[in-house]
């Protein structure tokens, strides 16, 4: 276990700087402020932050927190005020934009196996743990947080920005099949219309009966206006480096996540796409 920050060494009884962990350090810096990920800076990081633990977000996070940096409580100065600043600036303006990100994700995302929407639990962005909390269903055997839940949402997006025609569906737009009983009320109604003697008030309470039974027939489906609208939608855009919410939302009407570790969005058309842009021969029927 590290008991002083990374970027420092004690030699002698004095506190001194790592030359290599002190460069570590200003790359995190300097890579977060050119707008690199938490996640992007773990992944390339070849100096070991201690031989039994691999670089993580976490760890970058506790970086970027630490003021012992900027040269307080007898450490040496490895970042100048202006860069830790800067940097603490934009994890502000990113946590502050994310909440509404994150209601609009929550809103539609709901566990696979119950239906209920997931719960998020949170202190601050690196720490964000998603879960089902239907007491009747269990705890995810895994830990999905915001990133990795967002980067395959984003995957699912380009694949159909990518292949327009995962979403495309052969599905009637509308159909109308009369049944026995509303070939025989418009028998009767045809047969009043011809009796010239006939009560008005009597065929007008049977005509509407009439329509109420053929509307009972008629089934619509939106599925083919919906297609062509996301096809026009997708059409104008390009591969996404990070999630577009607003997109997404637009698209999309229901995210599922299941305990096998699947995660499923269902486009407004019907048509449900994993996250492994393959589209899913089913429809989520059963939570409606």
């Amino acid at each position: 276990m590290r008991t002083i920050p990374f970027g420092y060494q004690i030699i002698d009884g004095e506190m001194q700087i790592n030359p290599d962990e002190q460069e570590a350090v200003q790359y995190i810096f300097k890579a977060y402020l050119l707008g690199a990920t938490m996640k992007q800076i773990a992944d390339v990081m070849d100096v070991p932050y201690r031989k039994d633990i691999a670089w993580k977000m976490s760890i970058i996070q506790r970086i970027l927190d630490c003021k012992a940096y900027l040269g307080r409580k007898g450490y040496p100065r490895l970042i100048s005020d202006e860069v830790f600043e800067r940097a603490a600036q934009r994890r502000a303006a990113k946590w502050e934009k994310a909440p509404q990100d994150i209601r609009d994700i929550r809103s539609i995302t709901v566990c696979r196996e119950c239906g209920i929407k997931l719960f998020r639990a949170a202190y601050k962005p690196a720490y964000s743990l998603w879960n089902c909390r239907n007491p009747e269903c269990s705890k995810f055997p895994f830990s999905l947080r915001d990133e990795k839940l967002f980067e395959m949402l984003c995957g699912i997006l380009n694949a159909v920005i990518a292949n327009p025609d995962l979403l495309q569906t052969d599905e009637p737009e509308q159909t109308y099949t009369p049944d026995q009983a509303v070939i025989r009320q418009q028998n009767e109604v045809r047969r009043m219309a011809d009796n010239p003697t006939v009560d008005s008030e009597r065929i007008r309470t049977e005509l509407l009966r009439f329509a109420a039974m053929k509307y009972r027939c008629c089934s619509y489906n939106d599925a083919p206006q919906q297609t062509e609208r996301l096809r026009t939608l997708l059409a104008e855009q390009t591969q996404q480096n990070t999630l577009d919410v607003g997109l997404l939302i637009t698209c999309v009407r229901r995210i599922t996540v299941s305990h096998l570790y699947t995660i499923e969005a269902e486009f407004m058309n019907g048509v449900i796409i994993n996250e492994k842009g393959e589209r899913v021969w089913r429809q989520l029927q059963m939570f409606e």
